[in-house]
């Protein structure tokens, strides 16, 4: 972890390589820079709070800004981690279940689940403090087999945290699914 400073005396992607994507939070005040080699936390005057190294076959996911600090979902081959940034907030949690190709994540709002949606068909939620695996469900389409696979992405979670949105999107088939977040029942579905 690096110490802020009030000028940054080399390229950020020095540190954390090619950049390739920002996070703002704005209640925080701070930006969460993603590279391919690590990740670094910013603040809104572009001070260098902290850095961390990533390893070269990790993808990042999803972030979610806490009081502690970033939570950031990773894949790293089959498996998905949340990395603490800074790494001496809350510790790393290993999730105990793989997906095989996550595409999209979404925090509840209260930041104890993550809604995973993945290349296929597959939503899973978990319990970001444990790492295990609260649900998975898959979805159900009416194509025997797929010339590319379908995407499954989470659009977002009710304010309440009672129901999960995510879009199906299959070549030119779409479809929103609204998932009961407590039973992984599907209470909704539009196409």
């Amino acid at each position: 972890m690096t110490e802020p400073k009030t000028t940054v005396d080399s390229r950020l992607s020095d540190q954390i390589g090619d950049i390739y994507e920002f996070g703002w939070d704005a209640e925080f005040q701070e930006v969460l820079v993603t590279g391919y080699e690590g990740v670094a936390v910013l603040t809104a005057a572009g001070e260098v709070v902290c850095t961390r190294p990533l390893p070269s076959d990790v993808r990042k996911i999803d972030q979610q800004h806490t009081p502690q600090g970033w939570r950031v979902l990773v894949r790293e081959n089959s498996a998905l981690s949340i990395l603490s940034i800074p790494p001496d907030g809350s510790p790393d949690v290993l999730l105990n279940d793989s997906v095989p190709e996550p595409h999209t994540a979404c925090w509840s709002p209260c930041g104890t689940l993550v809604a995973v949606g993945s290349v296929g068909t597959d939503l899973s939620v978990w319990d970001t403090n444990t790492g295990l695996l609260h649900w998975k469900r898959s979805i159900v389409w009416d194509v025997d087999e797929f010339l590319t696979p379908p995407k499954l992405s989470i659009k977002g979670w009710t304010p309440d945290g009672k129901r999960i949105l995510a879009t199906a999107e299959y070549l030119a088939a779409r479809a929103l699914h609204v998932w009961d977040a407590d039973s992984g029942e599907v209470l909704a579905f539009v196409d």
